[in-house]
């Protein structure tokens, strides 16, 4: 059996209540204050859920769990920062349709596949590229008119193919264009 107990009327108006066992409440139910809950947190039941949104500090960004969509949304350019708020471990995408996934030190992929899609450009900008392949190491291209090219951006740069011991093959024309050492 539940009780409701008021322990305080204050000279300001505000009442001090203790409910022991279950509070219901039927329609809206509104605070300006803070609420602490001191155990589990359940929003719905299975099956049947409902919408919880979280503000931020700024106009536009919130976190919304989307009860009809089962989708967790970050509004806005919200982050999701692992490890700590002011840490470099975060994922954030802006309304431009950007997606960033920011590491501190090393950002890890492991997977049987990890297949990368862009239908215009995959762009790696970093000081050293290094792509080992246990079994091979396959660069190809459908676009038979301008194929693939190594080191074409800047004069200069020197390109260097296999090691000084392997075997290199050419399948098919080669030209050179330049002067040729044998």
């Amino acid at each position: 059996m539940s009780s409701i107990y008021v322990n305080n009327i204050l000279p300001t108006g505000e009442i001090e209540v203790t409910v022991s066992g279950s509070l219901k409440v039927t329609g809206s139910f509104q605070t300006t204050g803070a609420i602490q809950a001191n155990n589990t947190l359940t929003v719905g039941k299975n099956d049947t859920g409902h919408d919880v949104k979280f503000f931020g500090a700024t106009s536009g960004q919130y976190m919304l769990w989307d009860e009809s969509a089962d989708e967790l949304v970050l509004a806005g350019d919200s982050k999701l920062s692992f490890h700590d708020a002011a840490g470099g471990e975060n994922i954030v995408a802006s309304a431009d349709g950007h997606l960033e996934v920011n590491a501190g030190t090393t950002l890890d992929m492991t997977a049987p596949t990890i297949d990368i899609n862009g239908t215009t450009e995959v762009q790696i900008d970093t000081a050293t590229l290094d792509v080992n392949g246990t079994t091979a190491v396959t660069i190809d291209c459908t676009n038979t008119s301008n194929g693939i090219t190594i080191g074409t951006s800047t004069s200069g740069v020197p390109v260097s193919i296999g090691h000084t011991t392997s075997e290199t093959t050419v399948n098919d024309n080669l030209t050179v264009t330049g002067d040729l050492t044998v």
